[in-house]
């Protein structure tokens, strides 16, 4: 409208302004479309679209596995005789397919990063390597009552670690498709990469020096050092991004997220020292921390082999 004052005209405009959202910077408020709910031998998926920007996604549920608490041989959840040779349907996967899991009693994406995947000692063609889409927050044990946090553990030995440990309570325990890969870490690191290279970095920055062969076996792990080199592209991205987005999981609980190679503290020093190898969400490079460090997060991985 318009008006006069001190014989000067004045106009008043109202302005509007819409946010249009775009797919690679938007944060998504997905709405489920087309469920098919899993059992306990075939799975489920559901798509989903973003009611902001339009993108679609379709999620898959894993077959939970029978229950048989009262081990009558009569599954508890579909009352069917339980067949101990049946495990649940698994199909074949392809890079960016996505699953949700449950850790910890939540739900967590996990988005295929390799459909052939090889572990540390090079078994070949294994399967389907999975990553989860976020930080788990090392405030993830606290409770009501108080805020804990965990650190890596007494020493930088994985196979003892508290994280370790917690992965294993916590997994769903539905997880029989899940295949145990070779963890086991016999090669430890001096050195880092600089800071702000992200996934541009160099491998000549980190020295490696063998140690003593180690036996382990988990579904659920972390990345080696080897590893996070391997799939340095999608260490900074994170819930499907195109692009490095660190900034969506950095907090004090999770400046980064920990890697299961230690860092090498010489020969006269015993194999297990203080120091492991983080991947740093605020200055994009990889080094290692204390395993005293409370503010580093975890970021799980688990592999589906070919059947």
């Amino acid at each position: 409208f318009e008006f006069v004052s001190s014989d000067n005209r004045y106009s008043v405009l109202r302005i509007g302004f819409q946010r249009i959202w775009r797919p690679e910077s938007c944060v998504h408020k997905m709405e489920a479309l087309e469920p098919v709910v899993p059992d306990c031998i075939s799975g489920g998926h559901e798509r989903r679209r973003c009611a902001l920007c339009g993108y679609e996604e379709t999620v898959q549920f894993p077959a939970s596995g029978h229950c048989d608490e009262d081990l009558d041989g009569i599954c508890d959840i579909c009352y069917q005789e339980i067949d101990d040779a049946a495990v649940p349907q698994t199909g074949i996967y392809r890079e960016g397919d996505i699953q949700i899991r449950n850790i910890g009693g939540r739900q967590y994406r996990f988005r295929c990063i390799d459909e052939d995947y090889s572990d540390d000692r090079e078994n070949l063609g294994y399967g389907a390597l999975f990553l989860c889409e976020t930080v788990i927050r090392s405030d993830i044990v606290s409770d009501q009552q108080s805020v804990r946090k965990w650190k890596f553990g007494m020493d930088n030995n994985y196979k003892t670690s508290d994280v370790r440990t917690w992965l294993q309570k916590n997994t769903d325990a539905s997880m029989r498709e899940v295949s145990f890969v070779y963890t086991g870490v016999n090669t430890a690191y001096q050195g880092r990469t600089r800071v702000g290279e992200y996934e541009q970095f160099t491998f000549d920055d980190l020295e490696g020096y063998e140690k003593p062969f180690q036996m382990m076996e988990d579904q659920m792990f972390i990345f080696s050092l080897e590893e996070a080199v391997k799939y340095r592209d999608v260490l900074w991205k994170f819930d499907g991004s195109s692009q490095n987005n660190p900034q969506s999981q950095y907090s004090p609980y999770s400046k980064g997220y920990y890697l299961r190679t230690p860092q090498y503290e010489g020969e006269d020093n015993f194999q297990y020292g203080k120091g492991i190898y983080v991947v740093d969400l605020a200055n994009g490079s990889l080094h290692p921390v204390e395993v005293s460090d409370t503010s580093i997060g975890i970021r799980p991985a688990y592999v589906i082999a070919r059947r």
